[in-house]
């Protein structure tokens, strides 16, 4: 670590990029648990977690790139190639939200609990399986992170 606050650049963007992998992964867990629940409770549950994540994702995600550029930018070589691929994967991890749960959770806050379409199972399975993709994902920003820290 021969850069001024090299450490604490890597550091932060472990920290961030593991706290993203732990939010993402509790939430799957989560949702396979409330899968069994009937429809006018899953809706009632997935609106209320939505209408949060909505207020903290923008802010995660922001610090995320923040912390993944710095370190980047303050990494020997080797470490930047750690820190470039978790940011790759971080990229993916917000395309995946932005291109497929975004609009699905708009859709079922939309609707009314207890009325909520007959498709409604199908919705929620195509979300949880892209929730599970971008979890992946940001679980490899926070491995690739680890790794350019010894990089």
């Amino acid at each position: 670590m021969d850069r001024p606050n090299q450490g604490a650049a890597e550091l932060c963007a472990v920290f961030c990029t593991g706290q993203l992998a732990g939010m993402m992964l509790a939430l799957g867990v989560a949702e396979v648990a409330t899968a069994d629940l009937p429809e006018e409770s899953w809706t009632l549950r997935q609106q209320a977690d939505d209408a949060l994540f909505r207020k903290v994702m923008p802010v995660v995600f922001a610090l995320n790139i923040l912390t993944l550029c710095t370190a980047f930018a303050t990494a020997e070589k080797r470490g930047k190639r750690y820190f470039g691929a978790a940011g790759a994967f971080l990229i993916g991890t917000i395309a995946d939200t932005m291109i497929v749960n975004v609009p699905i959770n708009v859709t079922i806050s939309a609707w009314k609990a207890g009325a909520a379409p007959e498709t409604w199972r199908l919705q929620r399975d195509k979300w949880l399986q892209a929730h599970w993709f971008r979890t992946a994902c940001g679980t490899l920003s926070f491995a690739l992170s680890t790794a350019g820290m010894r990089g």
